[in-house]
């Protein structure tokens, strides 16, 4: 009995000993043996993803060797994983149990880069060294006065290679209304609003008069504030408002016929619309009137 092999005979010589009495010589008999057939199994194991410390079974191959023979399965290749550097080889036995070769399969990593081109993203998305199919969180980028989209597609998990996005960004575009102040529209112009691109110049603005009063321009205030012109580039990341401002007139009095009297230093010199009254002094230094 020999554990894996069959017992074949008794050879002399190699050649099989049938004789049923002993021959007139000396004999020496050596038993044949003959090698079992006897199964392996090649598992194939890929890491998990949640728990990397942990792999599952997803391949397993049924193989059939002689007794004591060497054998040396082949490794797979599997999208997203590192294939083991080195094959393993196993001598076959009548237990079944040892007859096991187990490949373990590491995920990959790539790259994920977000080019931002300019704006800010809150932290908390993926980036960076990144394993095959883990779920990728796509950043929110701000930029302000512009609106974005990515030049792809962002992927839903990381596939088997790097990723590279870059965000485009387009000016916004606001509402302007113009508050005139009292004052009126020059014809050719138009008062009812206009659309405005961020980063872009104001373009051409409204022209008003106003009696008594001399047009000083636009504002992004009712008083005070910054002059916008034709040139100004936006600047404002919202609908908003623009503010006729005036200066009034001052108009010179002149006092005439005075002769030989002398004027009020009383008397006003000049005068605005805004002045509600002017107060007149009689004219002094003529005797006799």
């Amino acid at each position: 009995v020999r554990d894996g092999y069959g017992f074949t005979g008794w050879y002399v010589d190699g050649t099989l000993f049938t004789e049923a009495a002993m021959p007139a010589d000396n004999v020496t008999l050596t038993a044949g043996w003959a090698a079992g057939k006897y199964s392996y199994t090649v598992n194939h194991y890929l890491q998990n993803l949640e728990d990397p410390e942990q792999y599952t079974l997803v391949d397993s191959e049924p193989g059939v060797s002689d007794m004591d023979s060497e054998v040396t399965p082949a490794r797979k290749q599997y999208t997203g994983f590192e294939t083991p550097e080195k094959e393993q080889t196993i001598t076959i036995s009548s237990d079944g149990t040892k007859n096991v070769v187990s490949y373990y399969y590491t995920r990959k990593q790539y790259q994920l880069v977000w080019n931002l081109a300019g704006g800010k993203a809150p932290a908390g998305y993926t980036v960076g060294s990144v394993l095959y199919e883990a779920p990728i969180i796509v950043p929110v980028p701000e930029k302000t006065g512009y609106s974005y989209t990515w030049d792809a597609t962002p992927e839903l998990k990381m596939p088997a290679n790097d990723l590279t996005y870059t965000a485009k960004w387009t000016a916004n575009q606001y509402q302007v209304q113009f508050d005139v102040n009292g004052g009126t529209v020059e014809s050719n112009s138009d008062i009812t609003g206009k659309i405005v691109t961020f980063d872009q110049a104001y373009g051409e603005l409204p022209k008003l008069t106003k009696t008594g009063y001399i047009f000083g321009g636009w504002f992004d205030a009712a008083g005070g504030g910054n002059e916008i012109t034709a040139e100004t580039i936006v600047k404002t990341d919202r609908d908003h408002t623009l503010y006729a401002q005036f200066t009034p007139i001052r108009y010179q009095i002149r006092y005439e016929n005075m002769d030989g009297a002398q004027n009020s230093p009383e008397n006003a010199t000049e005068f605005t619309i805004e002045d509600n009254k002017i107060v007149l002094r009689d004219p002094i230094g003529k005797p006799g009137y």
